[in-house]
């Protein structure tokens, strides 16, 4: 055979050998498709049947009882005995409603915590609670032992006119005042601090506005450690203060950066299958810009949720077919950090290496599915890749391995849709026609026609959230969250999320239920699905055991001065260490991707777990700061003999562990600089978001 012959023989067998491989690979995907369909009408035929049971278990009241509860605490935030208190009530309702192997997961966080804060009215000696806000970077609102003395002004919005007419009301000076301004006076808490004064204390406003946290973060600077004291102040405490305009206060504050404890709640409902498991979440704790005035009420919607669910389950009197595990996270304001925590202690590819057993015992989780839950929509919003661990949009990619978990969903809301188990019909549900890689502008797995639902636009409103389930899914296990579309959460973040907000919200306890009538049947179809695997048919399990795959990091080095006699750097102990992920995205809110440690006493610092997979560079800083004024000492030395870049690469592996090095510091005080113009553009900076004005 001539080699021409053999060429164009040998391209035929290949092409041959091809198409066979092809039509092998359809005809097991074909019969696989079919498994599938016929496992999702098994689960369908059971939810049907499951209908009157479902009906009972949606109970309102019961759900407001618990937001009641928990809005009740004051704050809910890692760090305070709210937060506690949450966590004791969840762990009862577990044991009341008769889950088993109920235990708390405990796990550390780094925050800044209020130990008490005041302002008294020298004249007759009343003394009114305020509350710190969140630290300018690492900056606290701490004041000096003694406090700080001044005389009220009201500026109300913060306007320079408002300053000059309330420093004639109060026959007072600005400089060396203490200010109240509205809430809503924006970022011109600043020109309280051109103008002198010593403190601002903003006092709550009449009517509610829109919320401000995020895309707008006017009360607080989140790159820039200026000290100066900013406070909160509940409406009885506000009005005193108004009633004594012009007299001399002395204001007392102590916030300090320190290393709290929370908890994780954890109980099972065992299924007829011990070893193919779901587990449902959701998150308990709340913060606000003033994190002792945090009452999430909204915020509670989910955890609240999750109970009624739990108690559904666990008192039917019929086991699910799988073994379902709640979990209630808490430290979801600090960056996911009891999710994160979890997932790296269960799910890593840490655990595979170190306790393999461990792994091997979790890997029976075959789903997470996770609740966030808000009450300005009827319209459920399915979360798909997350915020926190992925960019920003990713919450709405539903391509590849999410297709067929989409597809299934889809299946349980139609048949709920057709079938009207709770009497009533829900805004139409479809599929997006398309999928692309960025849906942020278009491809949203469920969008919405009727109701007054715009078919296109952007469904989380200008916002964009962070779940939960990120954490799972950082660990390449199979994962969503159920929130809420066309919702922006107004008060989310703020210190107005009470009871009597939900209550204001047009048809919010509708929107609350028909939630849960679209959210129960989808949990109750998964939990009793005879083949898990069918829901993600192609996920990349292999992933998981793949510890160059994993979205978690181990970021570690050293706090030092440079010192010029050993010509080599001189460890400094028990530094503060910041790393935040910068992102561009101007509906985020800096509160996320930000992460806080303190070194040991040799300086030494290590960051694990860490998102690691975020293609933004990393931006670290070390600072030490005296707990008794609340004064920066040492600050990042940007000079010559810095050593680690305060800028760390965006996709950092998970293993080895990532030492970066020195990261040097100099003794510093504080110079403040206001209005900086730049002399290329001769326009004024913006620091905080790099633009001109």
């Amino acid at each position: 055979m001539s080699k021409k012959k053999f060429k164009v023989a040998f391209a035929l067998a290949i092409a041959f050998l091809m198409i066979a491989m092809m039509m092998t690979s359809m005809a097991e995907s074909s019969l696989k498709e079919n498994t599938i369909r016929q496992s999702s009408e098994s689960a369908l035929a059971a939810l049907e049947a499951a209908y009157p049971s479902l009906r009972n278990a949606i109970n309102i009241t019961r759900v407001r009882e618990h937001m009641e509860f928990f809005s009740s605490l004051g704050t809910r935030a890692v760090g305070y005995e709210g937060n506690w208190k949450a966590a004791q009530y969840i762990y009862n309702k577990f044991r009341e409603y008769g889950l088993t192997n109920v235990t708390y997961y405990n796990f550390t966080v780094v925050d800044a915590i209020n130990h008490g804060s005041n302002v008294t009215i020298l004249e007759n000696g009343k003394v009114i609670e305020i509350h710190p806000l969140w630290p300018n970077l690492v900056a606290t609102s701490t004041t000096p032992p003694g406090g700080l003395t001044g005389r009220l002004i009201y500026a109300r919005e913060g306007w320079l006119e408002d300053f000059e007419t309330g420093a004639k009301e109060a026959d007072a000076d600005v400089e060396g005042s203490i200010v109240i301004l509205d809430w809503y006076s924006e970022n011109r808490w600043l020109t309280a601090a051109k103008l002198g004064a010593k403190a601002v204390i903003f006092i709550p406003p009449t009517t509610l506005g829109w919320g401000s946290v995020g895309a707008f973060h006017y009360r607080w600077l989140p790159e820039t450690p200026f000290a100066f004291p900013r406070f909160y102040v509940e409406a009885e405490g506000a009005n005193i203060l108004l009633q004594n305009v012009g007299k001399e206060v002395r204001l007392v504050a102590t916030q300090r950066w320190e290393e709290v404890t929370s908890w994780n709640i954890i109980g099972y409902v065992q299924g007829q299958k011990p070893d193919e498991r779901v587990m449902v979440s959701s998150y308990y704790d709340s913060k606000s810009l003033a994190p002792t005035v945090s009452p999430g009420a909204e915020e509670s919607i989910g955890i609240s949720i999750l109970l009624e669910t739990a108690r559904f389950f666990a008192t039917s009197g019929k086991k699910p077919l799988n073994t379902i595990i709640f979990v209630a996270f808490s430290g979801h304001h600090n960056s996911l950090a009891g999710a994160t925590a979890f997932a790296k202690e269960f799910f890593s590819a840490y655990t595979w290496l170190d306790e393999r057993a461990k792994f091997e015992e979790w890997l029976k989780v075959k789903f997470t599915i996770n609740i966030d839950i808000s009450a300005g929509s009827p319209v459920p919003y399915y979360v798909a890749e997350d915020n926190e661990f992925r960019w920003f949009g990713g919450d709405e990619r539903w391509s590849g391995v999410y297709s067929r978990m989409k597809r299934y969903i889809e299946s349980v809301l139609t048949k709920i849709a057709e079938d009207k188990p709770f009497g009533r019909s829900y805004p139409v549900i479809q599929a997006a026609p398309t999928v692309v890689y960025h849906a942020e502008y278009d491809g949203y797995f469920l969008r919405s026609r009727g109701a007054g639902h715009e078919e296109n636009g952007r469904i989380q409103a200008w916002r964009d959230f962070t779940y939960d389930h990120g954490a799972i899914w950082a660990c390449y296990r199979p994962s969503f969250t159920i929130s809420t579309a066309y919702d922006s959460r107004p008060q989310y973040g703020e210190p107005f999320d009470t009871m009597d907000w939900v209550d204001s919200r047009e048809n919010a306890w509708e929107n609350i239920e028909m939630q849960f009538e679209q959210a129960l049947p989808v949990i109750y179809t998964i939990v009793n699905e005879e083949n898990l695997e069918n829901l993600y048919f192609g996920w990349p399990f292999d992933f998981a055991t793949s510890p160059s795959m994993d979205y978690f990091a181990t970021i570690e080095g050293r706090v030092g001065t440079y010192s010029k006699e050993k010509a080599y750097y001189v460890p400094v102990p028990h530094a503060l260490v910041m790393i935040w992920t910068s992102v561009g995205n101007t509906r985020t809110s800096y509160n996320y991707k930000r992460h806080f440690t303190f070194a040991d006493e040799n300086g030494k610092f290590s960051l694990l777990p860490f998102p690691s997979r975020y293609y933004a560079p990393k931006i670290i800083s070390a600072w030490v700061l005296d707990n008794k004024t609340g004064q920066i000492l040492y600050a990042p030395d940007m000079g010559m003999h810095m050593y680690m870049s305060r800028s760390l690469p965006g996709d950092i592996p998970s293993l080895p562990t990532s030492d970066f090095g020195w990261f040097v510091l100099f003794k510093a005080s504080s110079m403040v600089f206001f209005d900086m113009v730049d002399p290329g553009t001769l326009t004024l900076y913006q620091t905080e978001t790099g633009d001109y004005r």
